[in-house]
């Protein structure tokens, strides 16, 4: 009997899982990921601050990766002439482990853009931070609690920034309501450019401006440039330059939601081709695909965005292909569709577009819709009903009641 071709996918993110989830059936599916377990980013914000518990952000791949075999390490090397990835294992000193592969798929993801800033960058990427956001949220309620001012920044004024700001505004607003606390409290936005949410349209944008001046401690300073976060004491010390001068600002907690960094191994640039294929020196790797945030695309000389729908049409489009290759089938080149995009300012309070048409949706409907979106990308029926429970609970639950502050 012939046995099933070996599928090798590196990186456990959205575009990885999904490939290794559609080619479970009929392949033999490797997944290599230094966790253990997969992590749905969108909704990190939301768990830092404590509206929504960990089982809506985190799931063991022993439940997400069901008939998949998942190798705990991280790529060090490709072969792509011998079809051989060398993984060292997590956890087992050099130890390493050489996987043969009939199909390589590489979907290592980004990580957070320090522009140099080397320490104290509390980003959106790992689980880890988000942890430790949430314990300073505890922090700043404590002291919201003793009737002190607290002042937080945030790097960036894109759509991932004015999220991280509109939530924390919220819970700094609610938490000075019920401790009376009446202290000109901040949050502020550092924007590098003179305009928020650069690339999107002129009316969401005045939109969101609008929607920042209406909150009480939210507020944007543009054309500053973060250079560099200290710690000293229980507060974060952030050097700044706006107009050739050097400022400095005092904050209990700096948030870095300035841009992504796409990951790579040994250097390596993931450009593909129309089929998703890697690019190689004069011609794509046959049975190398490339996917996700990680991936140079382009589609009509235009650079494919790095947005969760297109990972998920990228993961979709490229498991396509490797069963049309696997059959001796024509491939499909990959066509991106944009569905529109929504921004959240905070609970309840979301503007976007719809489609290419720029349909604009704001407020409620916004939210609801922009949560029905993160019910599809759930893998399958059970974590779809798990995330719809625990969203419809903690509509009526008390607010922020799954922050969990450790003891000092």
């Amino acid at each position: 009997m012939k046995s099933a071709p070996k599928v090798v996918i590196v990186g456990g993110g959205p575009a990885g899982v999904r490939v290794a989830r559609k080619l479970r059936f009929g392949f033999d599916v490797t997944l290599v990921d230094p966790k253990d377990f997969f992590v749905f980013i969108p909704l990190f914000d939301e768990y830092s601050v404590g509206t929504l518990p960990p089982s809506l952000v985190k799931f063991n791949y022993s439940k997400v990766l069901r008939g998949i075999r998942h190798v705990k390490g991280s790529a060090s090397s490709f072969d792509y002439d011998h079809r051989t990835v060398t993984v060292q294992l997590s956890g087992k000193g050099k130890q390493q482990s050489v996987l043969h592969y009939d199909y390589l798929v590489i979907a290592i993801g980004a990580g957070p853009n320090s522009f140099g800033i080397k320490d104290n960058i509390f980003h959106i990427y790992d689980i880890e931070h988000a942890d430790i956001v949430m314990q300073h949220m505890c922090t700043i309620r404590e002291r919201i609690k003793k009737g002190q001012t607290v002042r937080v920044a945030v790097a960036g004024a894109g759509p991932v920034g004015m999220e991280s700001a509109g939530v924390v505004e919220e819970f700094i607003r609610h938490y000075s309501v019920k401790y009376k606390n009446n202290s000109k409290h901040e949050v502020i936005m550092f924007n590098a450019g003179e305009e928020i949410l650069a690339g999107f349209s002129n009316k969401i944008r005045e939109m969101a401006s609008r929607a920042i001046e209406a909150r009480k401690y939210m507020s944007i300073d543009n054309f500053c440039f973060c250079q560099n976060i200290t710690k000293k004491g229980d507060y974060y010390i952030l050097d700044y330059e706006k107009d050739k001068k050097k400022y400095t600002g005092i904050f209990d907690l700096v948030l870095w939601r300035a841009g992504m960094k796409k990951k790579s191994i040994n250097g390596e640039k993931y450009v593909a081709d129309e089929y998703l294929r890697l690019k190689g020196s004069t011609m794509p790797y046959e049975n190398v695909f490339v996917a996700g945030d990680s991936a140079v695309i382009s589609y009509k000389g235009m650079h494919v965005p790095e947005l969760a729908q297109t990972a998920v049409q990228e993961a979709n489009q490229l498991a396509r292909n490797i069963r049309l290759k696997a059959k001796g089938l024509q491939m499909k080149k990959f066509e991106p569709h944009f569905h529109g995009t929504i921004i959240t300012i905070g609970h309840m309070n979301e503007i976007g577009h719809i489609g290419n048409n720029g349909f604009v949706i704001y407020g409620f409907p916004a939210w609801v819709l922009h949560r029905l979106v993160y019910l599809d990308q759930m893998y399958d029926l059970e974590h779809k009903f798990r995330y719809l429970f625990k969203w419809s609970q903690a509509l009526f639950r008390q607010r922020y009641a799954y922050l969990k502050c450790s003891r000092k």
